[in-house]
């Protein structure tokens, strides 16, 4: 099996209220996607700081569990991978 993570992909067991993380996602897809979802989070929560906007921080904090959920699923398919 290679060291290369570019060759790995997601465990699929983390879960986030009604959504589920699905397995074999590869890394490369699964990254792309946490760094739309961080852009969104930053851009909501200076949203939220400038204009006092609750539903745009509430908004943050969701997307903020769903980030910590793929990151999550990412390093438990690290784990596999190297097991």
């Amino acid at each position: 099996m290679s060291d290369d993570p570019r060759n790995s992909s997601t465990a699929g067991m983390e879960t986030f209220d009604l959504f589920r993380l699905q397995p074999n996602v590869p890394f490369s897809h699964a990254f792309t996607q946490l760094s739309v979802l961080l852009g969104c989070i930053r851009h909501l929560t200076t949203e939220a700081e400038m204009e006092n906007d609750r539903i745009a921080g509430s908004a943050a904090r969701i997307l903020s569990e769903m980030a910590k959920a793929l990151i999550d699923d990412i390093e438990l398919g690290m784990s596999r991978r190297m097991s």
